[in-house]
């Protein structure tokens, strides 16, 4: 298993998603393991990816706040 704890998570609505992805994936949609936090409280969440095989791995993660299930990048950099 492969656990991850996201420290200073906003509440805010939308969903926080999760991918955990090897490095031929990375940043596509096919990730090994994915989590979905529906308008998570503010402070830690925990997210527990089960039986993920052995290997190396990148974890992604996106709260999306307006439901679009895009990054969108405006207002993120001054």
């Amino acid at each position: 298993d492969v656990v991850i704890i996201a420290q200073g998570v906003q509440a805010r609505p939308g969903a926080l998603y999760a991918a955990l992805q090897n490095r031929g994936q990375f940043m596509r949609e096919d990730a090994v393991r994915g989590a979905v936090r529906e308008n998570p409280t503010a402070g830690t969440v925990e997210l527990v990816f089960r039986d993920v095989p052995a290997g190396d791995y990148a974890i992604s993660l996106l709260h999306d706040e307006n439901g679009d299930r895009q990054m969108d990048m405006e207002g993120m950099f001054p």
